[in-house]
């Protein structure tokens, strides 16, 4: 099972519900989140039945919270997921022209943290995108060299 959003830790009783939900038929409880409630929420996540954390980061501090449009994301979501125990994390890109340019030093901050490197590709079915011009934020081949 995997709860994505917009943000799953903003529901106020998300915690009481999974508590009382019947999760023996689950392998994996996942949550996809922005990170910026991991501090707050971390004992809970801690104590919780979750099995994977996949906290969506875009690029380094400043290609992030830019992306984001929230200052502090970047922070708030490491600092987050360091807090984490007996937990599987991921950081989770959403592969973009300004982020591929900085995949082997995010690839870093993610295993500086304990966590795995994921991606997401841009794509015009995300409601988000429906109308964006995906070509242009579409990453150049060259900012893939390197190893990550």
């Amino acid at each position: 099972m995997r709860f994505t959003g917009g943000e799953p830790l903003l529901r106020r009783d998300f915690f009481d519900i999974l508590n009382r939900a019947d999760i023996s038929p689950l392998k994996q409880i996942i949550i996809q989140t922005n990170g910026l409630l991991l501090k707050k929420f971390h004992r809970e996540i801690n104590a919780s039945p979750i099995t994977k954390i996949a906290v969506s980061i875009d690029g380094l501090k400043q290609t992030n919270d830019q992306i984001r449009g929230t200052r502090g994301s970047f922070d708030l979501a490491t600092e987050g997921l360091q807090l984490l125990r007996e937990k599987e994390l991921a950081v989770s890109v959403t592969l973009n022209r300004m982020s591929a340019e900085e995949l082997g030093e995010l690839a870093g901050v993610a295993r500086g943290v304990g966590a795995r490197l994921e991606f997401n590709t841009l794509s015009r079915s995300l409601y988000f995108l429906s109308g964006a011009d995906i070509a242009s934020m579409w990453p150049r081949s060259r900012s893939f060299c390197g190893t990550f």
